[in-house]
């Protein structure tokens, strides 16, 4: 699968680290989220992962509840995509259905435990990876990783 977008890896990004640039990005788009909970608006909220975020007493949950009391006006609306045994890949090959079907204004993506299952992170979880990361940015939402 190839990975074209508004968000091209340039000569900058290289020197400065991904990293950085993704948090800047990442900065913008909680800006956004915070306004429009400090006005009162709905934002729908998300989940993506294996097992972990499946049933960790739903940390998404939550912080969903957090956020509904510390912003009593805004409406929090959680999205419960994860699925456990998943792995990243799973995610990559329906991110598109999900996010066509809603706009997530937050997204939580835990991968991590199964990811990495076997000590070794594979080419196709930083593909992946990438991916998550990139359809999102385009779609305006911001992640927690």
């Amino acid at each position: 699968m190839q990975i074209v977008d508004d968000y091209p890896l340039t000569v900058e990004m290289m020197e400065r680290g991904m990293q950085t640039i993704y948090m800047e990005r990442m900065i913008g788009k909680f800006d956004i989220v915070i306004g429009k909970l400090s006005r009162g608006e709905s934002i729908h909220v998300a989940v993506i992962g294996g097992s972990f975020a499946h049933y960790a007493d739903n940390f998404m949950f939550m912080f969903c509840d957090w956020l509904r009391h510390s912003f009593p006006v805004a409406s929090v609306l959680p999205h419960h995509l994860a699925v456990p045994s998943t792995r990243s890949e799973y995610a990559m090959h329906h991110l598109k259905e999900w996010s066509d079907q809603q706009h997530y204004d937050l997204m939580f993506v835990a991968y991590a435990a199964n990811d990495n299952g076997d000590g070794i992170i594979h080419d196709q979880i930083l593909i992946a990876t990438e991916f998550i990361v990139r359809t999102m940015l385009k779609r305006k939402t911001a992640l927690i990783y």
